[in-house]
């Protein structure tokens, strides 16, 4: 069974109609790309599939169980995070606050007991217990997308690109099963692009399930395992990126058909 599935997902607005009864498989383990033209509802199919909109119809799936009626925050909490297309870092806080932010959404409060003074006890040892984890949680991914350099730094000093990492830093600090990245390479130069594939990689090889949507097809065809391709939020081919590459219906929702 794949590790995420939609069955017939649809979003209306109005009367249009943004994604129209997209049926996806997300296998563990894998990078999935999902591409296709401007307007072609990718990232509508993104929202409604981490909580952040409602589907008019359809179901999603995740490790079996029904997650369609469920918000953002809880989503989350059971193992899917996302990124964005327009970077939301909290940037009057600090590299390292934001990271934090992000394990700390993972926390889990103990049971309460009838008795005050063992609630007082408790407490204390628990949250100093939490502290500890979010702080070198939060240190181990600084590390890995090496940003601690940047620990102190407000995150609307970094550089553009550390800014993006230090976003997808936040989202796997709620240590996802599966993480959503929206354009992960937007506005990046080569040299940054070629270090965030080489990032995206090493995330796979964490056991952690990468899906994408990029319009940069150097990386895409490079790194993605299987190519979903959306045209007027329709899915119009599924496959491989050799696949992709020559799929006739493809190549007309990029480049146009011409007329005989």
């Amino acid at each position: 069974m794949p590790l995420l599935y939609t069955q017939d997902l649809r979003r209306e607005f109005g009367g249009v109609v943004a994604v129209s009864d997209v049926n996806i498989e997300i296998d563990k383990d894998s990078i999935t790309g999902l591409i296709g033209p401007n307007g072609a509802g990718k990232t509508t199919l993104f929202n409604t599939i981490t909580g952040l909109d409602y589907p008019t119809s359809g179901y999603v799936f995740f490790n079996g169980r029904d997650i369609t009626p469920m918000p953002a925050y809880q989503i989350t909490r059971i193992g899917i995070a996302r990124t964005f297309q327009n970077i939301r870092l909290f940037k009057e806080m600090t590299a390292f606050e934001n990271v934090m932010i992000g394990r700390h959404f993972r926390a889990n409060h103990p049971f309460i007991t009838k008795y005050r003074a063992l609630n007082f006890i408790l407490g204390r040892i628990y949250v100093h217990k939490e502290e500890k984890d979010i702080y070198e949680n939060s240190l181990k991914w600084m590390d890995f997308f090496n940003l601690l350099e940047y620990r102190d730094e407000y995150a609307r000093n970094l550089p553009y690109g550390k800014q993006r990492e230090l976003e997808i830093a936040r989202a796997l600090a709620t240590e996802p099963e599966v993480i959503f990245l929206d354009e992960p390479a937007a506005g990046m130069n080569p040299q940054e692009t070629e270090e965030l594939m080489a990032t995206i990689k090493r995330i796979r090889g964490l056991g952690i399930t990468v899906v994408l949507i990029e319009h940069d097809m150097k990386l895409v065809m490079n790194i993605c395992d299987k190519i979903i391709v959306l045209n007027y939020g329709r899915k119009i081919a599924e496959g491989t990126p050799g696949h992709i590459q020559n799929n006739k219906e493809v190549i007309e929702a990029y480049l146009g058909k011409t007329d005989e």
